[in-house]
């Protein structure tokens, strides 16, 4: 991950805030069977999980790092579970760039 990156608390719901995906999508088994990557649980060892136990309601990295374990399989980042019922959301910044085809 990116220097800037921002996560948001969402608290003990995994309900995100800024991505759609209706409510309730966590709950969904066939949904989530085929987006396995829809919550990550963040390994003890994660630089992630240790910025993020902070517990601050807006954490945004001070510095890139390194993922490790799970995070390194995860093209797309949503909802990362770092304790039992903690869930942050990352959000996304907002694309600046042009695409010229």
């Amino acid at each position: 991950l990116k220097k800037g990156a921002e996560f948001r608390l969402l608290g003990s719901s995994p309900q995100p805030d800024v991505h759609e995906y209706g409510r309730d999508w966590h709950e969904n088994k066939d949904w989530y069977e085929v987006r396995k990557e829809g919550i990550l649980t963040l390994d003890l060892s994660s630089d992630l999980r240790r910025k993020l136990l902070t517990m601050d309601i807006i954490v945004t990295l001070d510095e890139s790092i390194n993922c490790s374990g799970k995070e390194c399989d995860v093209d797309t980042l949503t909802v990362v579970r770092i304790e039992e019922n903690i869930y942050y959301e990352y959000v996304q910044r907002p694309c600046v760039e042009l695409s010229f085809f």
